[in-house]
C-alpha cells in the first residue's frame, strides 16, 4: 500500500495533494487541530481520480494536521481502507 504525500501552502488555506492509490474508489481526509486533538473526518471524496483537496477558512495561530486514507468498495458495497498516509502539519501565520 502506497503512502500519499501532501503539501500545504498559503496562510489561511491548506492545499493537500496525494498520489493515486492502487484500486482506490475514493479518499477520506482527516484533520486534527493542535498537538493533542483528535482526528476528525472533514471530507469524503467519492472518486479515485480526485487527488487533491483544499481546506479553507483556517485560523491564524492554530496548528493543523492532516492525514488521508484511500478506500475501495467491494462488489457487496463494503468499504476497505488502506493504511494512513504520512501526517503533515502546519501552523497558520
Amino acid at each position: 500500500r502506497r503512502q500519499r504525500q501532501m503539501c500545504i501552502r498559503d496562510s489561511k488555506k491548506a492545499y493537500l495533494k496525494w498520489s493515486k492509490a492502487e484500486n482506490a474508489d475514493g479518499y477520506v481526509v482527516y484533520r486534527r487541530i493542535g498537538k493533542t486533538g483528535k482526528y476528525k473526518k472533514i471530507k469524503t471524496i467519492n472518486s479515485g481520480n480526485t487527488l487533491k483537496y483544499t481546506n479553507s477558512k483556517l485560523t491564524y495561530g492554530k496548528k493543523y494536521c492532516y492525514k488521508v486514507k484511500a478506500f475501495h468498495v467491494t462488489p457487496e458495497g463494503k468499504k476497505l481502507y488502506t493504511n494512513w498516509s504520512n501526517v503533515i502539519s502546519r501552523t497558520c501565520k
